[in-house]
């Protein structure tokens, strides 16, 4: 087999800062992720089907790196991609990142609204058919984009997911990071990121504290609005899809749009127990989730902050 197996993974979840937290060890000396570096090869059944020498290859760049790994941030979501990891690298070492699950469900409609083309609904129906639910939508082999893929609100009730992925590989195996402790102090939380994969806890990346992943709006808004509402992406082959994304409108970064205020009132109050019991079994008081403004609209000015400081 060439290349080798990675012996840590970024699992989640996803639109909690795991694309910045990558690039992060990406630039570390001792530390290897590759270029694409949502493989998604635990979660997906075409990618999956291409066996461990394949995955394997993805990191034959690696040298040798002591900390070797990729991000896919929906690892911790789904339980077979939990299986697939248990069976293949039983001892991987596992980093979840997690944010206020409102401002992440926001985020997540954002990306399959204005990036990816994908969710026609606004985002207070999008969430009142999620709620009507139950907001526990039971994850199933599904191709990316179609329900219950989206999942806002089943993918932010972090607890469950955390403790198939303690009960799989050990709590000590399992390291926890807020979006809020990225921002307000990057460098402790990166600091404490590399002591649990056991590499030098006393480098800086030149990018620490900047978003790799900032909120992006198509070019042209007036005409991608009736495509997003037709579903026109929906029924494209996906490379005729991904090109029109990529090149016909390209989408660049923007401030991001505030959230349908009763839309999110909504979300705060579904989640403030799970949030809780979260909060309970992290040891960490988690009770700012539960109340004050979005935290999304404050992002751009934080990690601006961040980086002058």
């Amino acid at each position: 087999m060439n290349g080798r197996l990675p012996n840590f993974l970024i699992a989640g979840a996803a639109k909690c800062g795991t694309t910045s937290l990558a690039a992060w060890l990406s630039a570390h000396p001792q530390a290897f992720v590759p270029p694409s570096k949502e493989l998604a090869f635990f979660e997906l059944d075409e990618i999956f089907r291409r066996g461990p020498g394949w995955y394997a290859r993805q990191f034959e760049d690696a040298g040798d790196a002591l900390a070797v790994g990729e991000a896919t941030p929906s690892y911790m979501f789904y339980p077979w991609s939990v299986e697939r990891i248990e069976q293949l690298v039983p001892n991987v070492r596992i980093v979840v990142c997690l944010r206020n699950p409102a401002d992440r469900a926001y985020s997540h409609y954002l990306h399959w609204r204005d990036r990816l083309m994908l969710e026609p609904r606004t985002f207070a129906r999008a969430m009142d058919d999620e709620l009507a639910a139950g907001g526990t939508e039971v994850a199933q082999h599904r191709p990316r984009g179609k329900p219950p893929y989206f999942a806002y609100l089943a993918r932010g009730l972090f607890l469950a997911q955390l403790e198939r992925l303690a009960g799989a590989f050990g709590p000590e195996r399992v390291h926890v990071v807020l979006l809020d402790d990225l921002r307000a102090d990057s460098a402790a939380a990166y600091a404490g990121v590399c002591r649990f994969l056991e590499i030098d806890d006393d480098f800086v990346p030149e990018t620490l504290g900047g978003s790799e992943n900032p909120y992006q709006r198509h070019r042209r808004d007036w005409l991608v609005r009736p495509l997003v509402r037709a579903r026109v992406m929906q029924r494209l082959p996906n490379p005729m899809a991904e090109f029109i994304v990529r090149h016909v409108f390209p989408p660049v970064a923007q401030p991001v749009p505030p959230p349908d205020p009763e839309a999110r009132h909504r979300l705060v109050e579904f989640f403030a127990p799970h949030n809780d019991a979260l909060g309970a079994w992290l040891g960490r008081d988690l009770s700012s989730w539960n109340d004050g403004e979005p935290v999304a609209m404050q992002a751009a000015a934080a990690l601006s902050a961040t980086r002058a400081a």
